[in-house]
């Protein structure tokens, strides 16, 4: 855990998921990290109850979660994780190192790229960015 605080110490912006979640996975190119786009359900603050989109890195059975703290971010079991956000595996979208590079070049965004959302459920990214 100690090794993952550590790799997500540079990143900067706070709401960024998405752009957070690919330079987290930029920073450590040796590390497995698969990016992962998904609808989640809000637990605090003004998103509890909401629906949105969100992005994630997973090591394995871990997910690290750099949206809320940068240099605090949320580690959680997967498991944990996604029954927390009421996050279906089918309404997520998983990406390697050399995924996330074509999906920027076709898209120029840092996501979300292929996630079918609602307006609303894409309204509320659209603010923090």
């Amino acid at each position: 855990m100690d090794l993952i605080k550590k790799m997500t110490k540079k990143n900067k912006k706070l709401g960024d998921c998405f752009e957070n979640s690919v330079e987290l996975m930029m920073e450590n190119r040796g590390v497995d990290f698969i990016l992962v786009h998904g609808l989640v359900t809000g637990t605090g603050g003004d998103v509890v109850g909401m629906r949105y989109v969100h992005a994630w890195v997973e090591l394995g059975n871990i997910v690290i979660d750099t949206s809320r703290e940068i240099n605090n971010p949320i580690i959680r079991a997967k498991n944990n994780y996604y029954e927390i956000g009421k996050i279906k595996v089918s309404e997520t979208k998983r990406y390697n190192l050399k995924e996330i590079g074509d999906m920027i070049l076709k898209y120029k965004v840092y996501g979300p790229w292929e996630i079918k959302a609602t307006k609303e459920e894409l309204a509320y990214e659209k603010t923090l960015t």
